[in-house]
């Protein structure tokens, strides 16, 4: 499944305006907190917003470079 998220920001204890596309496995709902990698290999906290978005929201130029989100966000009160 292809979605989009976005970050939580904890300077400001909120998240982000901006969204992000993403992959995944996990049965996400719009709303669930997860742990999304990011480019520079650190893990944030993220808010889904988008879910079952098709192949083509993923630009042919970046399609290699989208990460996977594999884990949901424990501390922001999500079950599996």
């Amino acid at each position: 499944m292809i979605c989009k998220i976005c970050y939580y920001n904890p300077g400001v204890d909120a998240y982000t305006s901006r969204r992000y596309t993403y992959k995944t496995n996990l049965p996400l709902k719009v709303g669930d907190k997860v742990i999304a990698p990011t480019s520079k290999g650190e893990k944030n906290r993220a808010l889904v917003m988008e879910i079952d978005l098709p192949e083509t929201v993923i630009d042919e130029q970046w399609a290699d470079r989208v990460l996977s989100i594999t884990e949901f966000d424990m501390e922001g009160g999500v079950e599996a």
